[in-house]
């Protein structure tokens, strides 16, 4: 967007300095009083705006476990990708402190278990800002998926109050942030292609991986990370290929079929066997299955576009969530 201060991603009118989506109200110019561009605003003293930008889901290309740390978390080696999957988020100010969350789903929650409230209330707290906001959620991505899907909204609340308050944070403060709030946050405030480390915050951009379409299937339960984690430790408790690191050397437009790989997977095939259904059922259609993040999601990658297209009408028959996406 060229201007200091702004993060990619959130959608910008040509005519205004800083506003996304005015519904038809009157263009909002900055203010600096008291040192926050939307001091005016929040007081009431000109019409609300509101900023919006797309929270895109991830996938896992790689999932290495390398071992449970001594925090109780566990060290992870990930090749994490965004796909064109996206909820859309947008934000705009209240005159008193609260965060008030709606979405256009009833399953999400509204309250400080939900992701985006607690970013928001962090961000606040962090920034000393005065006011509240408005926060609201059309939600595409599906839940308990493996896709990040609650990250990715909590990721685009903190890029987009950055904007709404002012605040100016560079993307690395963001991150630091992020990484307090879920360990996927800060990979979806980066987006692209990218290796995830530690417990999944440290995160080093890699060369782009665009234009790759993958067919996502979602059966129709929802998994606890925490429960996958826990079972992985009394199975086995260590991956053995690091696929990332091999993935890495080899070129990842190179290696990506051989080295699609999740040490969750095993586990949470064994717990919820219509995963590897839909895996095996995946092989048989042409593609090459596996499962992203702690699952149930399963990930199709094809090498002819043709079969892509006749698995996804297969699958779309017996499974609403079924997407085609694109790596970007």
């Amino acid at each position: 967007l060229g201007r200091p201060g702004l993060l990619p991603g959130i959608l910008q009118r040509p005519d205004s300095d800083w506003s996304v989506r005015s519904r038809g109200l009157p263009v909002v110019q900055r203010t600096e009083k008291a040192g926050f561009w939307c001091a005016g605003m929040c007081e009431g003293t000109v019409p609300v705006e509101m900023l919006e930008m797309p929270a895109r889901a991830k996938i896992n290309i790689t999932l290495d476990v390398l071992g449970l740390r001594p925090d109780g978390f566990h060290e992870v080696e990930m090749i994490m990708q965004s796909v064109d999957l996206h909820d859309t988020v947008r934000v705009s100010c209240r005159q008193d402190s609260r965060i008030v969350l709606r979405s256009d789903d009833p399953r999400v929650p509204r309250g400080e278990d939900n992701l985006m409230v607690r970013a928001a209330q962090r961000l606040r707290q962090e920034a000393g800002v005065p006011w509240g906001a408005f926060l609201e959620l059309d939600k595409n991505i599906p839940l308990e998926a493996g896709l990040a899907g609650g990250s990715t909204d909590a990721a685009a609340v903190l890029m987009l109050l950055n904007r709404l308050w002012g605040l100016h944070w560079p993307l690395d403060r963001l991150m630091e942030l992020g990484a307090d709030l879920g360990s996927d946050v800060p990979f979806c405030l980066l987006g692209g292609t990218a290796l995830a480390s530690g417990r999944g915050e440290r995160v080093e951009p890699l060369p782009p991986l665009t234009g790759l379409q993958i067919l996502l299937v979602k059966p129709p339960f929802g998994v606890s990370t925490a429960e996958i984690y826990t079972a992985f430790d009394s199975l086995s408790g260590q991956g053995s290929i690091r696929a990332s690191r091999r993935l890495m050397k080899s070129g990842l437009a190179k290696g990506l079929l051989d080295l699609f790989h999740n040490d969750l997977q095993e586990v949470t095939v064994r717990l919820y066997p219509e995963v590897g259904r839909l895996i095996g059922r995946m092989t048989s259609l042409g593609g090459h299955g596996v499962m992203t993040g702690s699952g149930p999601t399963v990930m199709g990658l094809f090498a002819q576009p043709a079969d892509l297209q006749r698995a996804r009408e297969v699958f779309a028959l017996e499974y609403p969530e079924t997407f085609v996406v694109r790596t970007i």
